[in-house]
């Protein structure tokens, strides 16, 4: 009877655990439909908070809903958002720090650099977390959501609730992979990153600060593959995107290459770096020189009719001029080139294409990871796509990408 008894409680306890996890999965999944609500279904959501507190299917939503605010939608003023966004963010830590839903970018708050920026509501909920992190010292959830609140405003606060993380938790390497994404974070001078991890700021300053330093040297010391490999990689990834802009250290692919292949020999099981460090070498490769023919210089999807230069403009260039290049262009007799939409540029993304390192199609060579696009994200920025990945991502009007030409074959 014993035995049966202890059967049916693990059992009990097993289902507990699976549907735990199930809910959790659930918030996460509705704070990112709670980007398309609209303002009448937010504001029933919030009446049924003054009911029930505890309503956490209410809250994930309009954590997102608050959320999209910030760019997808206008339905609220950025000021009733960092309002409504303190409220939530501050009864989740008070009341449930362990959710996953903590770890998400609906949960955090930048101190400056964005519309939803709030300065003392970050003090607020940083105070918050400080307390929560002391009275749940043991529990690794509690850790790392916090560490991910504190990853760019407050790096080192972050390194070091990973570290606490990884000696309540040893041998999960969750813990070394988030440390390596602080410190890859603080070597750049990351400062802003959007909800897709995608780079959308820097401090060059901070990447030649003291928390820059200490990364380096530890990375150097390091032997813990997970740590190295993740750091390597974010290296690369961000600094491609902040390079185009002169914002990345001028020795981030080097170091990105060194730490890599340190985790590929530490790690040789592990085929995920050897892939990234195809890419970094593909990317680091010599471009070839642009070819004499004019069916060369172009190349037409069969797939959307759109015909598609072959390279990029191979340089720098802000939103406007990029426009005008396109403009300007005759190529294969044709001049009526210009800057494609966002829409148009996502479908020339393909990830079981590597060209030089960026998943494109069509054989066409980049010599930068993100071309402009035609589309508008605000009145002041533009959106790109980076071709390491898919993503999109916006950058400010006068920050320097490269453009890639399209035109209408049938024209």
């Amino acid at each position: 009877m014993r035995r049966i008894a202890f059967v049916v409680v693990a059992l009990m306890i097993t289902v507990l655990f699976v549907s735990s996890a199930r809910a959790q999965q659930d918030l996460a999944r509705l704070a990112r439909q709670g980007y398309d609500i609209s303002a009448d279904q937010a504001s029933h959501l919030e009446e049924s908070l003054t009911r029930d507190p505890n309503d956490l299917t209410a809250r994930a939503q309009l954590l997102g809903f608050y959320f999209a605010a910030g760019g997808r939608h206008s339905q609220v003023s950025p000021e009733v958002a960092r309002q409504a966004r303190l409220r939530h963010i501050l009864w989740l830590v008070q009341n449930h720090p362990e959710l996953e839903l903590m770890g998400m970018s609906v949960s955090t708050i930048d101190p400056t650099g964005t519309p939803l920026a709030d300065e003392d509501g970050y003090e607020k909920v940083k105070a918050l977390w400080l307390e929560q992190t002391e009275k749940h010292k043991d529990n690794p959830e509690v850790l790392a959501n916090a560490s991910w609140f504190f990853k760019l405003p407050d790096k080192p606060i972050a390194a070091q609730l990973l570290k606490r993380a990884q000696t309540v938790d040893p041998g999960n390497r969750n813990w070394s992979a988030g440390l390596g994404l602080v410190y890859a974070a603080g070597i750049v001078g990351l400062t802003g990153m959007n909800e897709n991890g995608f780079a959308t700021r820097a401090n060059p300053d901070e990447a030649r600060g003291p928390f820059a330093e200490q990364a380096r040297e530890e990375l150097a010391k390091s032997q813990d593959a997970a740590l190295l490999g993740t750091a390597g990689y974010r290296l690369w990834f961000w600094g491609t995107i902040l390079n185009a802009s002169g914002e990345a250290p001028p020795d981030y692919r080097g170091l990105s290459e060194q730490l890599l292949s340190k985790a590929q020999a530490l790690d040789p099981a592990n085929p995920q770096w050897a892939e990234v460090l195809a890419r970094v070498h593909a990317q680091s490769a010599t471009k070839a020189a642009l070819p004499d023919s004019a069916q060369d210089l172009a190349w037409t999807d069969p797939a959307t009719g759109l015909m598609w230069t072959r390279m990029d403009n191979g340089t720098n260039v802000n939103w406007k001029q990029a426009g005008q290049y396109c403009g300007k262009m005759t190529v294969g007799g044709h001049s009526d080139w210009r800057l494609p939409t966002i829409d148009e540029l996502s479908g020339l993304y393909d990830p079981k294409q590597n060209v030089g390192g960026y998943n494109i199609k069509g054989g066409i060579r980049l010599s930068n990871c993100c071309p402009w696009s035609s589309t508008l994200h605000d009145p002041e920025q533009a959106y790109l796509i980076h071709f390491i990945g898919g993503g999109r991502i916006h950058g400010r009007l006068d920050f320097t990408f490269h453009a890639l030409c399209v035109r209408s074959f049938g024209k």
